[in-house]
């Protein structure tokens, strides 16, 4: 058999290996030969750049992602996650299990902690582990939505958390939204309520999600926002929110009289924590992302790599 033979001989095996699928095995009784003559016939293909093997690390360019996001938008830390899918569900578990990781490292004794709420969220504290015991304290946010959605019941979310780090969780009872303003007040006349809102006024740190667009068919169950809510958060622009308090792409809020029928933390207390981690990813909040950014309501994102790449593609 000539160069020019055995080089042909040596492609069409790889070609059967490594685009076909088909085994070693299947190979040599197709051609005719032993499996070990086929194995080192695979073996030269490599050595000679027949076969170019590739290993491509989806790490490479979060780095760079990383360092231009945090000094363009002026944060303390950035994580940006590979992301291999569009599909949010895969981004979610994949923001939940960094964004867990970083909170084992970067909590400690003494810290007064507050959680928030949203899907995200729940995946993260459902993948968090603790391998130490640490005295903080852990508060919610803001109030509940829902009889049966898991990841809005924000009291039982911070008081699973407090377990697993064996701290102390201070609950609020009382729903996210109520009918009017007077209520609000009403409800933190309560000393119990007025304890919560101590703790938020010394917040060493907030972890929150951010809200996509509202829509419809939003996937905020049992609330109290009217047809009226929902068409003047759309005529103002609305693209997302932090603890629903919804903003326009300036970072502005956009309904004000909702503001003041939500139970939770407000954006004036919100900025008085050390540290404000926001976990949140998908094309979908990329609006909302880039506002939160830009109005400096957090100090650390989590977010994927193709969130992050619009992020750095935007010149505003």
């Amino acid at each position: 058999m000539d160069y020019h033979q055995e080089t042909e001989l040596v492609y069409q095996i790889a070609h059967l290996y490594y685009n076909e699928g088909m085994t070693q095995e299947k190979i040599a009784k197709q051609l005719g030969m032993n499996r070990l003559k086929i194995h080192r016939y695979l073996e030269a293909a490599k050595e000679e750049g027949i076969v170019q093997i590739l290993v491509i690390n989806p790490l490479s360019h979060v780095a760079e992602l990383e360092s231009f996001i945090k000094q363009k938008y002026r944060l303390e830390e950035i994580i940006v996650v590979p992301a291999l899918t569009k599909n949010e569900y895969f981004i979610r578990k994949s923001l939940a299990r960094s964004a867990s990781k970083y909170l084992s490292e970067n909590i400690h004794d003494g810290d007064c902690i507050g959680i928030g709420w949203g899907k995200t969220m729940y995946e993260t504290l459902k993948y968090f582990q603790s391998s130490r015991k640490i005295s903080a304290t852990v508060v919610p946010l803001i109030g509940g939505i829902g009889q049966y959605a898991a990841d809005f019941q924000v009291n039982e979310m911070a008081r699973q958390f407090s377990e697993k780090i064996n701290g102390e969780f201070v609950p609020l009872y009382a729903p996210a939204i109520v009918d009017s303003e007077s209520i609000v007040k009403a409800l933190f006349s309560d000393k119990n309520f007025e304890k919560v809102s101590k703790l938020w006024e010394r917040l060493d740190i907030a972890i929150v999600g951010i809200g996509g667009p509202i829509a419809k068919d939003t996937y905020l169950p049992d609330t109290s926002l009217s047809d009226n809510d929902l068409k003047i958060l759309i005529n103002k622009g609305h693209v997302g929110d932090i603890l629903f308090n919804n903003f326009d792409k300036n970072g502005k809020i956009c309904n004000k009289s909702l503001t003041k029928k939500r139970v939770g933390i407000s954006f004036e207390q919100l900025k008085k924590a050390k540290k404000i981690i926001a976990i949140a990813g998908s094309l979908r909040k990329k609006e909302a992302i880039l506002a939160s950014l830009k109005s400096g309501y957090i100090d650390v994102l989590i977010t994927d790599q193709i969130v992050a790449k619009e992020l750095i593609g935007n010149k505003q």
